[in-house]
């Protein structure tokens, strides 16, 4: 089927009173015996909405988990699979640890929870961009090469193929892949040889701003995860499978607006980057207090922190946050909404002549 099919007709694998649709399973206690009997275990909601996003990564047999925010997913991937090794690796010596090797461009706050973990995991940035940095890097220790599908926020891709390969030739190594900001629709790494893909669903594939959950796909976590309690409510698991039939609309929706923002900020300024999919852009003038003063003269457009809503978000971010290229002290975050893109504009436009003027 069609990736637009898929979305729709994967919705649903439950027969009681014949819905079209998952209802909502309120509830948390079942029957003995069955697959679910407590909530703290999961629930007929979450398993249903695992069962569509496995579909749609094209994987309808892997594990697929739905824990309570994209980080969550992370931590937990991270810790099943150390877990997992430790029990396949009798032989390893207590005192040697396993190495996770991490993309220098990576999100700031993933870097902020392998900062927690670093005394009982070797944790090595490596420029992901040069295969040749990563063969280097690679040992016998190696317990995962984590990365998302583009960094955030600078949007810069990776050749995944060759990333898996160096990284396979190490069996027991694993490939994780936080594919958030470009989802399922755009980005499939398991085509590229990834073993586990995680998400935050509350970003573009909910894309409404009124859920919080992550998922894990490819790994099983199911003893760790009841033992956590991580669980998600079934209303939210049934309000992200509301969701997931529009996601190839408003993806595609959010890159056509995109790139007429794109072509208006390069007029303003060189200093944009964005992927070419996707809402996400960002831009920067060699003035912080332009930046602000953008940002507080914007009438329409939202100052929050999020990315992947309906409505357009603009966030400042500032040099110790992340990477910066070029090093300015601060650059501007724009997340496109569903809004009308001459609207986006006109509302840009505005804040900033009035913010290089000085007002």
């Amino acid at each position: 089927m069609d990736f637009a099919t898929k979305c729709v007709k994967g919705k649903c694998k439950e027969t009681f009173a014949n819905a079209d649709r998952t209802p909502i399973f309120q509830n948390n206690l079942y029957k003995a015996g069955g697959d679910n009997f407590y909530s703290r275990y999961g629930n007929v909601n979450a398993r249903e909405l695992g069962n569509q996003l496995a579909y749609m990564y094209n994987r309808p047999n892997l594990p697929c988990h739905i824990v309570s925010s994209g980080m969550s997913a992370i931590t937990i991937m991270v810790e099943a699979l150390y877990k997992q090794r430790l029990e396949t690796d009798k032989y390893w010596a207590k005192q040697d640890r396993y190495k996770i090797i991490l993309p220098v461009d990576l999100y700031e706050e993933t870097k902020e929870y392998f900062k927690y973990i670093d005394s009982s995991l070797e944790i090595v940035y490596v420029d992901l961009h040069e295969i040749t940095k990563l063969e280097s890097a690679l040992s016998n220790n190696t317990l995962l090469v984590f990365l998302e599908s583009i960094s955030n926020p600078l949007y810069d891709g990776y050749d995944l193929l060759s990333i898996c390969r160096a990284t396979h030739k190490y069996n027991k190594a694993k490939v994780a892949v936080d594919n958030t900001l470009l989802t399922s629709y755009y980005y499939n790494p398991f085509h590229y040889g990834a073993d586990i893909v995680v998400e935050s669903l509350a970003k573009c594939t909910c894309g409404f701003g009124d859920v919080m959950a992550g998922m894990i796909l490819g790994l099983d976590c199911k003893k760790l995860l009841a033992l956590r309690g991580d669980v998600v409510s079934p209303f939210s698991c049934w309000l992200l499978q509301r969701s997931i039939p529009t996601l190839p609309i408003r993806m595609d929706r959010v890159t056509d607006s995109a790139m007429k923002v794109v072509d208006y900020l390069k007029a303003k300024t060189p200093n944009v980057r964005w992927y070419g999919k996707g809402g996400l852009i960002t831009f920067s003038f060699e003035d912080s207090e332009v930046h602000k003063k953008i940002i507080e003269n914007c009438q329409m457009i939202f100052n929050g922190y999020a990315f992947g809503y309906e409505e357009t978000l603009i966030l400042l971010n500032w040099s110790g946050y992340c990477i910066m290229k070029p090093p300015y002290e601060s650059h501007i975050r724009l997340s496109i909404g569903l809004e009308a893109p001459k609207d986006i504009i006109s509302d840009l436009d505005q804040a900033i002549t009035k913010a290089l003027e000085g007002n």
